[in-house]
């Protein structure tokens, strides 16, 4: 059972609870959960983008965007990464749309000689010339991509912040940016400083040259670099300044593993977003408060706002100066080598995306194509009833061949050679050649039959009578008598337990078979069959329910080929399904008629246990919850047809005299619409349907 946070994280609003554990790769409810934030986050990438990019699970070391897929981390393992995740792919979807990739390709051919010249003598190779040149390349670019969604995305500023404070909100870099540390020319501390040039801290005067590079930088300006080119330009001029500055790299002493010769590989990909959030540490070290809901303050700390000014300062007070020079402990600074060891890592691009498994990869893909979801179900089990924090039901919104082989799908059976039972494949051979006699009986539905009413006194005008007005006849209108059935929508709701094994189910499916066929005859017949069941391989055993066949989009090769497959296992949560399906079933029309046709043979009968929480879905409060969420789909429009499936014999008793619990359940949840049937006469089930079908639609 799920336990509900406050809405803490600005994903809480469009996300249920989501907690993975990687360690159960297998199970059902984690991967969904996956298989859904990969959805959502493509959305939002998509809506960004204007553009379809694949949004997938790192399942490679790939790390980054190669120009054409977003990948994630699967390391999303609860509310609070979904935030960072978010913004992270929505920076990389805009470096697909917005970064010409061809640039980053021939980066090092692009370097000018003039500056291998002046860094040679100096003990820098090309490589680590390129490398630095494009990590100030990823910098410029990434402040580029960091203006366009603020800018043209306000919706989306909460996602980047959260990824800002994630990656580069620390307190250790503004200490070290008023501190003495980095004060060196050196390829260090240049890198140092001007990835942190947002910084509330940052001081311009700190490096010679530096203050020349936040002018031409102009990150409050960056817009102005339409093309990939003009960033790249600009960041190799800012090269130029370093180089022309830096000493020999012997005398480099920095300490920072993650320095520019070893912060990323030249893979040529861009990196990704760098920030730095405004740091509210006080001199003394505390940290001040700062309403977050102040929207410009939050836009310069992310898009430069924030940064100190670019022009000379005024001269500082002497205990302002005292306090920026002020001793660093060891301690510090160690910290402070991790945290900028971490944001150079980050500007070349080598954030570690933690990989999903084959196995993982394979079982998302499958729950993907079937759009899979999550809905929490059974919050309220009846009026009287308090109020649950309900249950994670599974739901299948199309039946795809690659789920139902998969170990995901509970509802199936197969021999060794995963080929069909051969009960379940006669059933359905049976049920197709009693459809296709059904259907022929009800093709009537089909007809149309217009009577056409001459000379009256209303109606519309009869062009061919109109010379007789000249001779007092008014009756020169005439009127259309459209005589046909309307168009009908039928969802048949199966239940799938364990109870329904054997001739029950054989039976069953051949009555479904058929009136699956009936439909794919008839034009004006719509026909969706869900199964409902619970989850086999899930430590919780949630609710399952699947659309396994619906005539709008699937073909009736669907039933022929995957309607053998289907068997019936688990549990009887049969009002936790219905709520669960609720929203797809739509809502009727005056132009349609809707029913809702179900075969089960029994009670609710479900228990759900998670931790130390549990929840007993049993003859009295599942009963209570299935009637309840019946009369909803009543207020729906649908006409309900609820048949209970035993199995018959000669000696039994009428049906329609209700005796034992299950059958009493079964008149408390679905009324006067409770049909008890032999489920293998399929003419008397035929009949039922005929009546439903008597109405027809007269338009005059």
């Amino acid at each position: 059972m799920s336990s509900k946070t406050p809405h803490n994280t600005h994903s809480d609003f469009w996300l249920d609870e989501f907690e993975v554990d990687f360690d159960s790769s297998d199970d059902t409810q984690q991967l969904v959960k996956m298989s859904m934030a990969r959805r959502a986050v493509s959305n939002f990438v998509n809506i960004l983008t204007g553009k379809t990019i694949p949004v997938v699970f790192n399942d490679s070391n790939d790390n980054m965007t190669d120009g054409s897929t977003v990948f994630l981390s699967s390391d999303i393992v609860e509310n609070k990464d979904f935030d960072p995740a978010v913004g992270l792919a929505l920076h990389e979807g805009s470096h697909v749309v917005l970064t010409d990739f061809n640039v980053l390709k021939t980066i090092w051919q692009n370097i000018p000689r003039e500056m291998y010249n002046v860094a040679g003598p100096k003990g820098f190779s090309k490589l680590e010339v390129a490398e630095f040149v494009k990590n100030m390349f990823n910098y410029v670019e990434d402040r580029f991509i960091d203006n366009y969604v603020y800018t043209t995305a306000p919706g989306y500023r909460g996602y980047y912040k959260s990824l800002y404070e994630k990656y580069f909100h620390s307190e250790k870099i503004s200490l070290m940016l008023k501190s003495d540390m980095y004060r060196k020319p050196t390829i260090a501390a240049y890198e140092s400083r001007i990835i942190n040039l947002t910084n509330q801290s940052t001081d311009l005067d700190a490096l010679p040259g530096l203050r020349d590079i936040a002018k031409l930088i102009d990150i409050k300006n960056i817009s102005r670099l339409k093309k990939t080119d003009d960033r790249y330009e600009v960041a190799v001029e800012v090269a130029s300044i370093v180089y022309s500055h830096v000493g020999n790299q012997e005398d480099d002493d920095s300490v920072v593993s993650g320095s520019s010769n070893q912060s990323g590989s030249s893979s040529g990909s861009s990196g990704i977003t760098i920030v730095s959030q405004k740091d509210n540490t006080d001199d003394s070290g505390e940290t001040n408060t700062q309403d977050e809901s102040d929207e410009s303050d939050d836009a310069d700390d992310i898009l430069g706002g924030g940064n100190a000014s670019v022009e000379k300062p005024k001269d500082k007070e002497p205990e302002e100066d005292e306090n920026a020079d002020s001793t660093v402990s060891k301690k510090k600074r160690e910290d402070i080598y991790r945290v900028l060891k971490k944001q150079k890592v980050f500007v070349s691009g080598q954030i570690k995306k933690k990989k999903v498994s084959g196995k993982q990869r394979t079982a998302l893909t499958q729950l993907d194509n079937a759009g899979v979801t999550i809905v929490n179900v059974g919050t309220v089990i009846s009026d009287g009833l308090p109020l649950t924090t309900g249950v994670d039901c599974v739901f299948v919104k199309n039946l795809t061949k690659e789920l139902l082989f998969s170990n995901q799908f509970p509802c199936k059976a197969m021999d060794r050679k995963q080929m069909p039972l051969t009960a379940h494949l006669n059933a359905v051979n049976r049920g197709i050649q009693l459809g296709t006699v059904l259907g022929r009986k009800l093709k009537v539905r089909s007809e149309i039959n217009t009577t056409k009413y001459m000379r009256k006194s209303t109606g519309r005008i009869d062009r061919r009578v109109l010379s007789e007005l000249g001779f007092d006849n008014e009756n020169v209108f005439y009127r259309l008598d459209v005589d046909k059935f309307k168009s009908a929508v039928i969802h048949i709701s199966v239940d799938a337990s364990s109870s329904m094994c054997g001739e029950k189910w054989i039976n069953t499916l051949t009555v479904v078979t058929a009136i699956c066929k009936a439909a794919s005859m008839i034009n004006n017949l719509r026909v969706s069959v869900s199964l409902r069941s619970t989850s086999n391989n899930s430590s919780n055993n949630l609710p399952y329910v699947a659309i396994v066949y619906d005539s709008a989009k699937d073909s009736f090769t669907k039933v022929r080929t995957m309607f053998p497959y289907l068997s019936a296992e688990g549990s009887t949560p049969e009002g936790l399904c219905y709520e669960a399906i609720m929203d797809s079933l739509g809502e009727s029309s005056n132009d349609e008629d809707y029913y809702f046709l179900n075969f089960s043979d029994g009670e609710p009968a479900y228990c759900y246990h998670s931790g130390s929480s549990s929840f007993l879905y049993d003859s009295n409060t599942g009963s209570l919850h299935t009637r309840r969420q019946v009369n909803n789909i009543r207020s729906k429009g649908y006409k309900v047809l609820a048949y209970f499936i035993r199995e018959y014999s000669r000696g039994s008793q009428q049906y329609g005299v209700f005796n034992g619990t299950s059958e009493r359940c079964f008149k408390t949840m679905y009324g006067q619409d409770a049909s008890f049937v032999d489920v293998t006469n399929i003419i008397g089930i035929a009949r039922t349907m005929n009546q439903m079908f008597l109405e027809k639609e007269n338009k005059i």
